[in-house]
């Protein structure tokens, strides 16, 4: 009996209960159902750890035991961007749902600090189109927006920022998010706070 075609069935249906329509749809459900502060800060720890532990494994050490090109650095590698790209579609649904959480919410510090530990890993294109709630939450005292700016401005210039001679703006924040180009949105967030 040949069980070629049922094995390859079976890695199809595998395959396809892990697209990423049915993982945005777990995202959405886990978040959908965080009912009480509490679920909300136990979710926000979870992602935190999760961002931390495959940190965890020191990646020039596995570099040098088994080599750049070794699958065990590859695993590390492609673990480490899973889960960024994971933990980042869960921070973009939360904050849709409930925005960044406030000082007021009194997480402990891996909640409070969980989305800016994922925002910072992912492209420019993740913290751009998350610069708005960002930014919001910046407003009110509730993220500290410098550092990832900063980040942005390095990756896209190849260069540490450093205040202009003679700048628009009299802030670093501000300036930062002039250079970046992000100003529309800054405005955007301003005009919403004030209506």
């Amino acid at each position: 009996m040949n069980i070629f075609p049922y094995l390859t069935l079976l890695i199809l249906l595998h395959l396809g209960c892990n697209t990423p329509t049915n993982i945005d749809q777990d995202i959405k459900a886990q978040v959908d159902q965080l009912q009480t502060l509490a679920d909300r800060e136990a979710f926000l720890t979870k992602i935190f750890e999760d961002d931390q532990s495959v940190r965890q494994s020191n990646s020039e050490l596995i570099k040098l035991n088994h080599g750049e090109d070794s699958k065990e650095y590859k695993d590390y590698v492609n673990n480490q961007i899973n889960t960024d790209a994971l933990n980042l579609k869960k921070v973009e649904y939360y904050l849709s749902k409930f925005d960044h959480p406030t000082t007021a919410d009194s997480f402990n510090y891996k909640a409070a600090t969980a989305i800016w530990a994922v925002i910072q890993h992912p492209d420019a294109d993740a913290r751009e189109r998350n610069f708005e709630k960002l930014y919001e939450a910046q407003l009110k005292g509730d993220f500290d927006l410098d550092w990832i700016l900063k980040r942005m401005y390095l990756f896209r210039n190849r260069k540490q920022f450093e205040m202009p001679p003679n700048p628009k703006y009299n802030t670093e924040l501000d300036q930062l998010i002039y250079e970046l180009g992000l100003e529309e949105k800054k405005n955007k967030v301003i005009m919403k706070m004030n209506s």
